[in-house]
């Protein structure tokens, strides 16, 4: 009998090295890959979110306060939000 071997689900993943979200959601689809027990091959594609930035880089505090105008509370309610998402 001939076996049917399954097909390799292909993801394409548009990630930034220092984006605090994208290890977060990377994580979370290989955990609903392992739960679907199924093979995948990952492709991940380079996106640069903050093409400007000076060489020496840049606190992420000073680029929200900059970029969106927040304020030291939205800053650490988006903190807290980040990490509780991680967890």
């Amino acid at each position: 009998m001939n076996e049917i071997k399954p097909k390799k689900l292909k993801i394409e993943m548009v990630h930034d090295s220092v984006c605090s979200w994208c290890p977060i959601g990377y994580s979370n689809i290989k955990a609903a890959i392992e739960k679907l027990n199924i093979e995948v091959e990952f492709r991940f594609l380079p996106f640069q979110l903050n093409p400007n930035i000076e060489e020496n880089g840049e606190s992420i505090a000073n680029y929200f306060s900059r970029q969106f105008g927040w304020n030291e509370s939205k800053l650490l309610s988006y903190q807290q939000s980040l990490v509780s998402t991680a967890k």
